[in-house]
């Protein structure tokens, strides 16, 4: 039986060549042992996640507005099927501006927020792998 370190290499080489359903976008990926992280740097790609955000949150809080997100990440899982993407974003409702950490999952499209100071990269692949991800904690 192989282990699933053995898997790595082909995973990273895949990610390298555009294949495995992954885009070729603008993007920095990192392989770890049980996710596949990708860093969304593509201008386009960042519009259209804080797009995705906005919508989600105008739902759920109608006086609250995204001005703008940094640190976009998707994390997937298995062979990509399973995904969330996070990021730090700025809201504002009414006067008041606040920072928040925020992921939505691709199975269910909930999206999920919580206060945040000035989070590192780090801090937003953990909340994307706790709270987005059907294996997270939750």
């Amino acid at each position: 039986m192989r282990s699933r370190f053995a898997l790595v290499p082909i995973l990273a080489l895949l990610l390298i060549l555009g294949g495995g359903g992954v885009s070729t976008c603008k993007a920095q990926y990192v392989v770890s042992r049980t996710y596949i992280i990708r860093y969304v740097i593509d201008p386009k790609q960042i519009d259209y996640v804080v797009n995705l955000f906005k919508n989600s949150l105008s739902i759920e809080e109608p006086t609250a507005g995204i001005i703008g997100c940094k640190l976009v990440t998707r994390v997937a899982q298995g062979g990509g099927k399973d995904f969330a993407i996070g990021a730090a974003c700025a809201v504002q409702s009414g006067e008041n501006r606040f920072s928040v950490l925020m992921c939505e999952d691709s199975r269910f499209g909930r999206l999920v927020r919580a206060p945040s100071r000035a989070p590192a990269r780090g801090e937003v692949i953990q909340f994307i792998e706790d709270n987005c991800l059907p294996a997270g904690k939750r």
